[in-house]
């Protein structure tokens, strides 16, 4: 393990948001594990708060790597946040103030078609809004890519886990459920599962302990594929 996560925490110290500390490991976990195996491209978030967790995107992100944060609205402290993040660290983020249904055009998946080796969907939760994040997702995942849903599971918005589990459904050859934990679910391509789920199968409750986090791993299907559920003890 590196220095990353511990710059991640300095540099948000007292920075509010609802990024778990069982979601900041896993992220670590994934971002780190991707650079470990040269996995390079872009990093993109939907609803980003205050940007605590598009702060450990920028910690990430490799030079040439660009953070995209969208978020329908760019409060005061998260305009503030993101520009010391990008000075700090160097990192080109680009934060837009954006309606992902009007304002994340057709040009710019286009452009960042397949670029994005991690998307975080943190957006609308309506219906319909979580099917058009997911549509966005979808397009410009990397093949390589993780895309993670937030609330996925969670009782408050059973529409998010109704339409993730449909999208995922209907979309089963371009994503399957990796894993479950943190309140969040994390969706891979299915022909790299295997690149992530051998990894993960064996070294994750390893992981997460050296990051001070003891958890128990379940060990589940979805769509016919294996996947892992973490609760932190």
């Amino acid at each position: 393990m590196d220095n990353r996560l511990s710059y991640f925490k300095e540099l948000t110290l007292g920075v509010e948001g609802w990024f778990s500390k069982l979601s900041i490991a896993l992220f670590d976990i994934l971002l780190s594990y991707q650079s470990s195996k040269s996995v390079k491209g872009n990093l993109m978030e939907i609803g980003a708060w205050h940007g605590k967790s598009a702060a450990m995107l920028a910690v990430h992100a490799s030079r040439g790597e660009t953070v995209f944060i969208f978020d329908i609205e760019v409060r005061k402290e998260l305009s503030e946040n993101i520009d010391r993040f990008s000075k700090a660290l160097d990192t080109s983020i680009k934060l837009s103030k954006a309606n992902s249904f009007t304002k994340i055009t057709p040009s710019f998946c286009s452009e960042q078609y397949r670029r994005m080796r991690l998307v975080h969907v943190d957006g609308d939760h309506s219906a319909y809004g979580v099917y058009n994040d997911l549509e966005i997702a979808n397009s410009v995942l990397h093949p390589h890519g993780v895309l993670v849903v937030d609330d996925f599971l969670n009782e408050r918005f059973p529409q998010v886990s109704e339409v993730t589990y449909e999208y995922v459904s209907i979309h089963k050859y371009e994503l399957c459920l990796l894993l479950v934990g943190g309140n969040k679910g994390y969706f891979v391509r299915p022909k790299f599962r295997d690149f992530y789920f051998s990894y993960l199968d064996s070294s994750l409750a390893s992981e997460l302990l050296e990051r001070g986090i003891k958890v128990e791993v379940f060990s589940g299907t979805n769509n016919g594929y294996p996947c892992l559920g973490v609760r932190q003890m």
